[in-house]
């Protein structure tokens, strides 16, 4: 039976990994990608599992673009 891990990273590496991930989309970027997958129909604790960020961003971002609020570039221009 063939093993589901395709790749076997140290919890370290795999820390080192996320902290570098958090920095590189740290604005907007986690907003959109979260926005895109929610139209798509998943819901935010889903997505938020996913894109490896709290339930709590996940609904945060959902709820601040459907108030007009989120404060992002491209994902703030959308019609109410």
């Amino acid at each position: 039976m063939p093993r589901s891990t395709i790749v076997e990273i140290s919890p370290a590496e795999q820390a080192r990994m996320r902290a570098e991930l958090r920095r590189a989309r740290y604005g907007y970027l986690l907003a959109l990608h979260l926005l895109l997958l929610c139209a798509a129909g998943r819901p935010p604790s889903e997505v938020a599992s996913v894109l490896l960020c709290s339930r709590s961003s996940g609904y945060r971002i959902v709820r601040a673009y459907q108030a007009g609020t989120l404060t992002c570039g491209a994902a703030t221009e959308h019609p109410t």
